[in-house]
């Protein structure tokens, strides 16, 4: 222990020529151990010790100028006191130590200055974004503190602080790579210590981690015909919800746009405007911290024109072609059924319309000879309808 010794020699009143002669006996001392700042964790119980020159003397202490009442007597060349400073203001103190001989005399003083700082250290949060795809590799925490030059201490679990940040000018902050924790609720603690070792109480805050790629999908999207030309209705699925889907249809969109319900959203626009051919539709969607979706795209057709249907080709029946007897014509809906009827007869199976076309082959000998009537009927097109002549009679 580090000790402050001041000697303190007694001048003698005698005559000018009386030499004055420093002996044990008139060497007189007080010494005050290095003293700690004062702070919460001592100020009601603090302890002062020293060494002292006069046994049964006491030693007195004065802060700033006002008397302490724990008075200590010095024993076997000892002091040591306990004093209660917790009605003292903080700042820089000016201890004065005065040391008294048995009858009262003071023999010696010293004076000591004494830092007192009882204000627990603090420490927060402030605000924190989310964590999502575009920030999880580098996310910033930041926050305020009270002590300037101590470390603030990070903790997340799982996640490893090589560098912990410092205290500057009331604020801390550091990045971190969180990439590798799961999605979810996030905890983050904080510690904040002055230079005497006090702590502050621990700040914790939660935040949500997503990560996750938002999803967008359309699921539902027919072809636009006459049905649906001025009332066209779209669907599909999403993941963020209430987060809108943004959907063009061939360079239209609905207003407003849809918003992502219970995992599914819809969108209903008037497509009268645009060309009839191939309509490309997307959907776009993205979450509350703005990571997009990989966009959801499909090709429809659009056709309004009415459906058509006409028969081409029809030759007169005859003895070489009564068995196996081939007529044909054009049609506008492919995939769909050409209904076709020669002479109150229909064929096995009705043709359908593929590539603009269709074509039957069917027996047509029990048809009577004479005239012969062909329809066909297609989709919603006006029906198409010719005449035609059997004649087996005739020598081929």
């Amino acid at each position: 222990m580090k000790f402050i010794l001041i000697f303190l020699f007694l001048m003698g009143c005698g005559s000018d020529d009386e030499e004055r002669t420093i002996s044990e006996e008139d060497s007189k001392f007080l010494t005050v151990a290095s003293l700690d700042s004062i702070n919460t964790i001592n100020v009601t119980s603090y302890t002062i010790s020293g060494t002292c020159s006069d046994d049964q003397g006491m030693i007195s202490l004065e802060v700033d100028g006002t008397s302490m009442n724990s008075d200590s007597t010095c024993n076997g060349g000892i002091w040591n006191a306990t004093y209660d400073f917790s009605t003292i203001l903080d700042g820089s103190l000016d201890f004065r130590f005065t040391h008294n001989d048995i009858n009262g005399k003071v023999v010696a003083q010293e004076s000591v200055v004494v830092q007192k700082d009882t204000i627990i250290p603090v420490v927060g949060f402030g605000s924190l974004a989310s964590i999502d795809s575009m920030n999880d590799s580098n996310f910033e925490i930041l926050g305020t503190c009270s002590d300037d030059n101590q470390a603030v201490e990070i903790s997340i679990t799982s996640i490893t602080i090589s560098t912990q940040p410092t205290c500057i000018s009331g604020v801390w902050n550091l990045f971190l790579d969180l990439s590798a924790l799961p999605d979810g609720s996030v905890q983050i603690l904080a510690d904040h210590e002055n230079s005497d070792g006090e702590s502050a109480i621990q700040a914790s805050v939660s935040i949500i981690k997503d990560a996750s790629l938002p999803l967008v999908a359309i699921t539902v999207a027919e072809d636009i015909d006459a049905d649906s030309e001025f009332s066209y209705t779209i669907s599909g699925t999403c993941s963020e919800e209430s987060q809108e889907v943004v959907v063009d249809i061939g360079g239209e969109a609905p207003a407003p746009n849809p918003p992502c319900l219970s995992g599914t959203w819809e969108a209903t626009i008037n497509p009268s405007a645009i060309s009839d051919g191939s309509v490309n539709i997307t959907a776009d969607h993205s979450n509350s911290t703005g990571a997009n979706a990989n966009q959801a795209t499909v090709t429809i057709n659009k056709d309004v024109a009415p459906p058509s249907v006409s028969i081409d080709i029809a030759p007169n029946i005859n003895s070489g072609n009564q068995s196996n007897y081939t007529f044909s014509g054009s049609c506008s809906v492919n995939g769909a059924e050409v209904t076709v009827v020669i002479g109150d007869t229909n064929p096995s199976t009705q043709p359908i319309c593929s590539s603009g076309a269709w074509s039957v082959t069917m027996n047509v000998s029990a048809i009577a000879d004479g005239p012969v009537d062909i329809s066909a009927d297609h989709d919603f097109a006006t029906q198409a309808a010719i005449t035609i002549n059997k004649n087996t009679t005739l020598l081929l």
